[in-house]
This record gives C-alpha cells, structure tokens and sequence, in this order.
C-alpha cells in the first residue's frame, strides 16, 4: 500500500479533530521555514532529450516513507499494450557537437558526430504483484576526435519486481546494470540519485575519464503497526572499470550494505524517522577496502500541499584497512524531494554527502591513494509552455574533498533543453550542455560544451 493511500493516519484525524489540528499547526510552525529553504533548493534541467518523455515514476511507495528510493525512468500516459504488459518505449536521434569530447585539461578535443537515445520501459501487475523492466542508453559516435572520446555510452537497465501480500506489508527487489563515467552523466540518462558509487573516482567528473560497469542487487521490506512504521533490506554492488590507465590495481570493488529504518506518523502526512547502515567494502586496492557506518534521522512527508521529500542530518564513518588512510568521519546532512507550485512546473532536488576512496591523491607517501567526502547537489526543472513547447532543465554541483591531501576538486554542469511537438509522437528538440571542472591539482582542470539537435519519437 502507498504512502497516498495510507488509510490509518487519516481515519486517527477524523476520529480525534482538535489533537489532529493541533499537531499539525505545531508541526506547520516549526518546519515552515525548513521546507521553504528545501523547496528554494530546486533549481535544474533534465536532458537531451529526455529518454522517455512524460511524467516521472515517483520511487516505489515504501509504506514506511521511503526506505528504498531508486527512482525508475520517465514514462508518458500513452503505452503499448501486449497481453498483460505495457510497453512505454522512446528514440531520440540527432546531431551534436562536442567541444572536449575526452574532458582534456588543455581542450583541444572538438568533435562532430552522431547521437542515439533509445529507451524502454514495461510494466505489468495484479494489484498484487508488479513487474517492471526499464532500459536506456546515450551513445554518441564521432569521427574527429581522439581514440578516448570518439565513442561514448551510458546505459541504464533493470528489473524490479514489487510484492505486497497484506495490506501493511510491502518487498521490493531490483536488479540494476549501470554504466557510466560519473554521477553527471548517469543522471542525465536517469533522472535520479539511486546507486551512488562510493569510489571518488567513479562519483565525480574528471580529466580524461574511465568509464566502469555497476551491477547492484537488492531487496528491501518495510512493515507498518499503527501509527508505526520499520523497514529492512540490503543491497550488493559490484564496480568493474573498463580500463585503468596509468592506474595499478584497477579501482574495482565490491560493496555489501544492511540498512534498518523505523519511525512514526507526526500528522497525517508528516513523519519523523531513523535509518541505520553498516557497509563492508572489499577493494581490488587491498589498502583501501574498508567497514563503515551512518545514522540519520529525518523529518518527511507523502504530500505537504505540493511539497513529497525527507530531509535529515546525522553521523557517518569509515574505517580503511590501510593505516596511513586510517579512520574518516563526520556530520551529514541532506535531503531530496519534489514541489510542484504549478501544474505545469516541477522542481526536484538532492542533497547528500557519500565517503569514497581514491586513486588520484595519495594521503601520504606511503599510501597508493586517499579517502574522499565527496557532496553532492542536483536539482531539475520541467516547465510545459504550451501543448507542444516544454522547457526543461537540469544543474548539479560536486565537491570532492581528498581526506590527507590538499586536492581539492569542484565540478558542475547545467544543462538546458526546449522541446517543439510537430505531432502527438514526435518532436524536435535542442539541447545545451556545460561541464567544468575546477580543481587545485595542475593539469586537472577542464571544461565542455554538448549541443545536440534532433528529434525525439514515441509510442
């Protein structure tokens, strides 16, 4: 059952008016100012040209908040209908130019070439049970530019499967592949922070990318009591980089984690919760493998008007087997949500902290490589002018920070996209890119520019 149809916090409102009203105007005061801040946080893009045009599937309704977020592709209302299953697929095709196609230090790297998006998303279920089956991908072929950039694909693909036996009661599985060369590019392919890679490397953009496979398992249970509510799961999560370079070992790792969220309902559509992980990462970099924690607790809502997130702030650590690395921890604070202030704009936006390893700063001259605590903000907008014009939008920031070393590195991009239907089914689209790279390190620094023009076809 999903947080929108939750039954029992609303029947306690009906029963009990005044203590109702009471709680919410105590609550109202006291976060009307935390959300207001939240809700000025979303500022952003989505990309070209959007895989699958539409709406966005919201995260699977955990009844317990949302223990399990990994956001599923868009979708659009229209589907193709075979059996039982419905079929939402897209392509996306068009030119582009690219002016740092390897993200050199120098530049220098300007490319012409061809650009496909194709995507797929199919659903089936009984009420019971749902099945759903997703895949995308972003290639980008050119003929001038170096060996390193003149291919380029990001994919995204994967299965869940949603199980709800008794009304309180809710398993969610995935299996999810993901391919990609940093956080930016994998959220211009999938509107949404759901695997994070704990690798510094993999997380944050740099010069002279390497791009890496990620296969995540995982399942996930949330039960409601009452006004209470707890849920429990675990995920693995196996990265595999294509190549290395200069880099020996390969910074592959394999990382299991165990999480444990409780918490209760406030007001009929606020929450209050905790959440608890232990994660063990074994790296192909012996020294760097490691044990780690992270406790928070939060504040969050189904629906506040027009306002659905969590924001919260807590504790993280994590111990490396190698000693010169030693032991990293700190505060975390963070949040994630949507708002809609108007039926044809939404704005979405996250915020989190994640401790990583890296090859590219040593913390001594003993050690191969360093912690990171690498920050995280995204955020995006969709706004429809018209029937057929839509504007979209997407921005991101990361800082990483090399625990044990002066490096210091500062990323971001914004990107814009117009949209023009010429039929129900098909459009034209315009699409601008910008990614830079700031960092205290010589011959780190890049920056790029995408333009893409094309077309974009749905069922």
């Amino acid at each position: 059952m999903s947080i929108g149809s939750r039954k029992t916090p609303f029947l306690w409102a009906q029963r009990q008016p005044a203590r109702a009203a009471l709680w919410a105007g105590l609550c109202a005061g006291r976060w009307a100012g935390v959300w207001a801040l939240f809700a000025a946080c979303a500022y952003a893009q989505t990309g070209f040209p959007a895989p699958a045009n539409g709406p966005q599937l919201p995260p699977p309704p955990a009844i317990s908040g949302r223990l399990y977020s990994s956001p599923l592709p868009r979708r659009d209302y229209t589907a193709l209908a075979a059996g039982d299953w419905l079929f939402y697929p897209s392509l996306s095709a068009g030119l582009f130019y690219d002016s740092n196609a390897a993200q050199l230090p120098g530049g220098g790297d300007e490319s012409f070439g061809v650009r496909l998006d194709p995507s797929l998303l199919a659903q089936t279920g009984n009420g019971i049970k749902k099945t759903t089956i997703y895949g995308a991908a972003d290639g980008r072929l050119s003929s001038n530019a170096s060996p390193s950039g003149a291919r380029s694909l990001t994919a995204n693909a994967g299965v869940r499967e949603r199980f709800e036996p008794l009304p309180d009661l809710a398993l969610t599985a995935d299996g999810d592949y993901l391919r990609e060369k940093d956080l930016f590019s994998g959220f211009a392919l999938n509107r949404g922070v759901g695997y994070l890679n704990p690798t510094g490397t993999g997380l944050a953009p740099t010069a002279e990318p390497q791009s890496y496979d990620q296969l995540t398992a995982s399942l996930f249970a949330d039960k409601t009591f009452g006004h209470a509510f707890a849920g429990f799961g675990g995920s693995v999560q196996s990265l595999a980089y294509e190549h290395t370079g200069d880099l020996a070992p390969a910074p592959n790792e394999l990382t299991a984690t165990l999480t444990l969220r409780g918490g209760l309902w406030l007001t009929p559509v606020l929450y209050g919760y905790a959440e608890g992980s232990l994660d063990r990462r074994n790296s192909a970099a012996n020294a760097l493998s490691s044990n780690g924690y992270r406790g928070v607790v939060g504040i969050g809502s189904s629906r506040v008007r027009l306002l659905r997130g969590e924001i919260y702030a807590g504790y993280q650590g994590e111990s490396y087997r190698s000693a010169e690395i030693g032991t990293v921890s700190g505060w975390v604070v963070g949040g994630e949500g949507d708002y809609t202030p108007l039926p044809r704009l939404k704005l979405m936006a996250s915020l989190d902290e994640a401790l990583g390893a890296s090859f590219l700063a040593p913390a001594s001259p003993l050690s191969m490589g360093t912690a990171t605590k690498v920050t995280t903000l995204l955020a995006e907008a969709a706004y429809d002018f018209a029937p057929e014009v839509s504007a979209s939008g997407r921005a991101g920031f990361i800082r990483s920070d090399y625990v044990g070393s002066s490096r210091c590195d500062n990323a971001w991009t914004i990107t814009a996209t117009i949209s023009y239907a010429i039929w129900r089914n098909f459009g034209l689209v315009l699409d601008y890119e910008h990614l830079e790279l700031n960092s205290n390190v010589a011959f780190e620094s890049f920056s790029r520019d995408v333009v893409t023009i094309g077309g974009t076809y749905k069922y």
